[in-house]
């Protein structure tokens, strides 16, 4: 293939094809290297992190960004993908909506790359890493939301009826 780099490990699994990373253009890459001391306990030891930026840093202009988190906690990594959709969301998200919009709406804007999941490059050890895609049709379908009262701004006043607040207040 023209263009395609092709990166593996120094010493990967034999018959593990996730050690095998088809990088586009590599110029886009970022590198963070450190190293410890010559003297020290272990001796020279140079670790190196070769990653893509918008691992890093969430597109807020095209509604895209990643999500990993360390372990297999399923809450915690839904915490985590709720809290990004909300910041780089062209729209406002009350946190009461979480639920009901990953119910309507996860499947078409998040692509969970677990090691359960059938992608092309799941995670290795215990990571796990979601793609958020908003795409262009995502305000359209929670305004639609709204309109059909599906997602609405309730108050809890104590009682067990909450009542419902007008979304201009």
């Amino acid at each position: 293939m023209v263009g395609v780099v092709e990166l593996r490990p120094g010493t990967p699994p034999a018959e593990d094809p996730r050690g095998l990373a088809f990088i586009g253009d590599a110029s886009r890459l970022t590198k963070l290297a450190g190293k410890l001391p010559r003297r020290s306990l272990f001796g020279p030891v140079t670790h190196a992190f070769i990653y893509d930026p918008a691992v890093v840093e969430p597109d807020t202009a095209n509604g895209r960004a990643w999500v990993m988190t360390l372990g297999d906690e399923e809450t915690a990594h839904t915490e985590a993908v709720w809290a990004m959709i909300q910041r780089i969301s062209p729209v406002p998200l009350v946190d009461a909506w979480r639920d009901t919009v990953l119910a309507r709406l996860g499947g078409a804007v998040v692509q969970d790359l677990n090691h359960h999941a059938k992608v092309t490059w799941p995670t290795l050890g215990p990571v796990r890493a979601s793609l958020i895609d908003l795409g262009e049709s995502f305000s359209q379908a929670i305004s639609e939301l709204v309109k059909t009262r599906v997602l609405t701004r309730q108050v809890d006043t104590g009682g067990t009826t909450p009542q419902e607040m007008p979304l201009a207040a």
